[in-house]
């Protein structure tokens, strides 16, 4: 199995709740009913990468942290996915199972294992702070053509979560009958 929870602190890194075992495995129950979430895990447990998922209860919210970011000395390839069980997502005025979360931050890791070095291009381009922008020509709500600058920043970002959102996230909610956003933000 390639799906590791970590359970012993990491440098950098908040230590594990105690009962990260039973929260993973109550994640896994609450969105096994989805065949896009059995997938998910599916992809991950037969891959040759070690993701870690690391589950705590303060400070961050939850987050995939790639490899090239942070991997422990080589012991989690595919990277860790960091899973706040204080912060579940909440669309639409309902707070979804946290095994939401999880896919989520799950599903960057496989968006990683498709294309390492795409992931990484965007990733870093997201993180860089940069003020460079790309012109977009738009329409708005009644017809009118407009020139518009978005950060570059932006746009790896968005373009990221967007497919993540895409393909992993908005699917298991809709499977589970859940409310689902169609875009990050």
């Amino acid at each position: 199995m390639t799906l590791t929870v970590i359970t012993e602190s990491l440098p950098e890194l908040i230590p594990p709740i105690a009962l990260s075992f039973e929260v993973f495995n109550q994640c896994k129950t609450e969105v096994g009913k989805s065949s896009v979430a059995r997938g998910i895990f599916e992809i991950l447990e037969e891959s040759a990468f070690i993701i870690g998922v690391l589950i705590i209860n303060r400070e961050v919210d939850s987050m995939y942290i790639p490899p090239f970011q942070f991997n422990a000395s080589g012991t989690y390839s595919g990277g860790i996915a960091v899973l706040n069980t204080t912060s579940p997502l909440q669309i639409e005025g309902v707070t979804l199972p946290l095994g939401v979360s999880l896919i989520h931050e799950l599903g960057h890791a496989v968006q990683y294992m498709e294309d390492p070095n795409a992931f990484e291009s965007k990733f870093t381009t997201a993180q860089s702070g940069s003020s460079e922008t790309t012109q977009f020509n738009i329409t708005d709500s009644e017809g009118k053509a407009l020139t518009k600058d978005i950060k570059n920043t932006l746009i790896a970002l968005l373009s990221i979560e967007n497919d993540n959102v895409a393909r992993h996230e908005a699917p298991v909610c809709n499977d589970l009958n859940l409310p689902f956003r169609k875009k990050y933000i």
